[in-house]
């Protein structure tokens, strides 16, 4: 996962769940500038990524403000 073009998760797996009619979450921590960001899912196998259906952002309990701004996804072929 890169964040406004830094790396900010190294090979984060997604495990497989064995089935289309079977979920899965997996939760990553990042900082986000105030404004846009540009979140990127990059595979690191010929295998591709996994199905990701949507992302999720929320503030951290510390946090006192979220960062206003869109989020853009993109995944690299």
């Amino acid at each position: 996962m890169l964040v406004n073009g830094a790396v900010a998760h190294a090979a984060s797996a997604f495990d497989p769940t064995g089935a289309w009619t079977s979920w899965g979450t997996k939760t990553l921590a990042v900082s986000l500038n105030a404004g846009d960001n540009i979140i990127r899912l990059s595979p690191t196998t010929a295998d591709g990524l996994a199905n990701i259906d949507y992302l999720e952002t929320t503030r951290a309990a510390r946090t006192r403000t979220r960062p206003a701004g869109r989020w853009r996804i993109s995944t690299a072929a």
